[in-house]
C-alpha cells in the first residue's frame, strides 16, 4: 500500500482502523521528504527523531481513544513562515 497516495481522510481512517500505524505514516512522509529535499529545498528543519517520538505518543492517545478525530495521527508539516518556540504539542 502506498501511503503517500492516500488522502488525509483515507489515511486517518486506516490509522483509526489499525491498518496503518502513525509511525508507519510518519516514516513514509519522512522518506519522501528526505528523497525530495535536495531538489525542492522546502524544509528548514526536518526533525526525524522528534517526529517519530511524537508519532509514538499520538499512537498511544489514539489507542486509548483519547484522540478520535478523523485526522488523528495524519502527519503534517509546519510551514516555516510561522514563528514557533519549543516542540509542537502532540
Amino acid at each position: 500500500m502506498d501511503l503517500l497516495h492516500l488522502t488525509a481522510a483515507e489515511l486517518g481512517r486506516k490509522i483509526k482502523n489499525r491498518e496503518v500505524s502513525v509511525a508507519e505514516a510518519v516514516k513514509a512522509v519522512l522518506a519522501q521528504a528526505k528523497e525530495m529535499e535536495p531538489e525542492i529545498n522546502s524544509y528548514v528543519t526536518l526533525d526525524e527523531a522528534g517526529a517519530l517520538m511524537q508519532a509514538e505518543s499520538v499512537q498511544k492517545r489514539i489507542d486509548s481513544e483519547e484522540l478520535t478525530g478523523p485526522l488523528a495521527g495524519v502527519p503534517a508539516a509546519v510551514k516555516d513562515n510561522r514563528g514557533i518556540e519549543g516542540p509542537l504539542p502532540p
